[in-house]
C-alpha cells in the first residue's frame, strides 16, 4: 500500500493539473452557486442563452468546472464563440483561470475561430413525412444521427437525422451535449453507442460542406463483450443481455433533482480522421464521469473499470493523456483500498 502511494505521488509530480472554479450561474451573480473547486487537466468557462425559460425570455447561463482525461493537446486554450453566440473557454495556465467575471475579461483571452460550414438538414422515420435531403443549415459543425429501436410491437424502427446540432449551445470543437454524439467527442468521427437492449445510437460530427448527408465514417462493432444498463441508480445493476464494441462504457451522472444515474454499454468508433482519438481511460466532463475500458465485462462496477484502465499500456500505444488517466485510476484504487481497510 505504501509503495502504491509513493508511485502515485511520483507520477503526480510528472503530470500537470490545475485547480478550477466549479460554479453555475443564471442571469446574474445573485443566482450563482459554487461547489468546492475541482482539479482537472483544464478549466472550463461556458456561457450560453437558455431560450426554454417559462417566462418566455431567454436567460443567460454560465457554468464553470473541470475537464480531465481528454487529449487537450489538439485544442487551443482560449475562448471560442459558436454560431448561436454561446462561448466556451478552456485554460490551464494557472489555478482558477476560469474565474471570468465579465465579457471584458473574456475578450482578453485568446479568441479561437471555429469553422463555418453548410450542413444537410433533414429527418427520416416511418412515422414522419419525408423531407428533402437538399435542405441546408449553416453552423460550425455538421451532425448525422441514426437511432434504431424496437417499437411497442417489437418491430425495428430507424430514425435518421442530419442537422446543425439539436442543442447548438453545446456545439464547439469539443462537444458538451448529452445528446449523442457527445459529450466530449470530436469532429471527424462516427461513434456507435449501445446501452439499452438492442437499441443503437450512431452519431457523427464533421466540418466539411454537406458532410452529413450520410454517415461519413462507417463504424463496425468491436468484439469486446460489455454489460448493459440504462438510467439506473444502482452502480451494480445490469441487464441480462450483453453487447460488443471497441470499448465498454460506464457513465455516472449526478443530476441535481434526480440523484446519481449510471449508464453501461458498448462504444464502437471510427475516428481515423478525427482531431483527437478515443482511448481507454477515465474522463470527466464538467462533472459527468466516464470510464472506457477494453477488457471483457470490465464495466460491471467502477472499481472493475478502474482496474482494467490501470493495467500497463504497451509503449507503442502510450500517450500523455493515458498517463494522466492511469494516475487518476491508481489514485481511486488507493482510496478504495483505504476505505476497505
Amino acid at each position: 500500500m505504501v509503495l502504491l502511494f509513493v508511485a502515485i505521488c511520483a507520477l503526480w509530480r510528472t503530470t500537470s493539473a490545475v485547480i478550477c472554479k466549479s460554479c453555475q450561474q443564471i442571469e446574474d451573480a445573485s443566482l450563482r452557486r459554487c461547489d468546492e473547486n475541482c482539479l482537472g487537466d483544464a478549466c472550463v468557462f461556458w456561457k450560453w442563452e437558455d431560450k426554454s425559460s417559462i417566462e418566455g425570455r431567454p436567460s443567460t447561463q454560465i457554468q464553470q468546472g473541470c475537464m480531465s482525461g481528454l487529449d487537450l493537446s489538439v485544442f487551443e486554450m482560449g475562448c471560442r464563440k459558436n454560431f448561436v453566440d454561446a462561448t466556451l473557454c478552456l485554460c490551464n495556465d494557472r489555478d482558477e483561470c476560469n474565474d471570468i467575471r465579465d465579457d471584458e475579461a473574456m475578450m482578453r483571452e485568446k479568441q479561437i475561430q471555429l469553422p463555418n460550414v453548410r450542413c444537410r438538414n433533414y429527418a427520416e422515420a416511418p412515422y414522419i413525412t419525408p423531407r428533402s435531403k437538399n435542405n441546408f443549415c449553416a453552423a460550425n459543425y455538421c451532425f448525422y444521427a441514426l437511432t434504431e429501436v424496437a417499437n411497442f410491437i417489437g418491430e425495428r424502427e430507424v430514425l435518421t437525422m442530419a442537422n446543425c446540432g439539436q442543442l447548438p449551445q453545446y456545439v464547439f470543437d469539443l462537444t458538451l451535449s448529452s445528446i449523442w454524439p457527445g459529450p466530449a467527442l470530436y469532429s471527424g468521427g462516427c461513434y456507435l453507442l449501445q446501452m439499452q437492449g438492442d437499441n443503437i445510437n450512431l452519431g457523427c460530427m464533421c466540418a466539411e460542406e454537406s458532410c452529413n448527408a450520410e454517415a461519413a465514417y462507417p463504424v463496425r462493432k468491436g468484439s469486446v463483450i460489455c454489460h448493459l444498463a440504462y438510467g439506473v441508480s444502482n452502480e451494480t445493476a445490469m441487464e441480462n443481455s450483453t453487447c460488443t464494441g471497441d470499448y465498454c462504457l460506464l457513465q455516472k451522472t449526478n443530476f441535481t433533482n434526480y440523484g446519481v444515474q449510471y449508464l453501461k454499454g458498448c462504444l464502437s468508433v471510427n475516428d481515423t480522421v478525427a482531431v483527437a482519438k478515443i482511448t481507454a481511460g477515465y474522463r470527466n466532463i464538467l462533472g459527468l464521469e466516464q470510464w472506457l475500458c477494453n477488457d471483457e465485462l470490465c464495466n460491471a462496477r467502477v472499481d472493475a473499470a478502474i482496474l482494467s484502465i490501470a493495467k500497463p499500456t504497451p509503449p507503442a500505444f502510450a500517450s500523455i493523456a493515458s498517463a494522466r488517466t492511469h494516475l487518476i485510476a491508481l489514485f481511486l484504487v488507493f482510496v478504495s483500498a483505504l476505505i476497505v481497510q
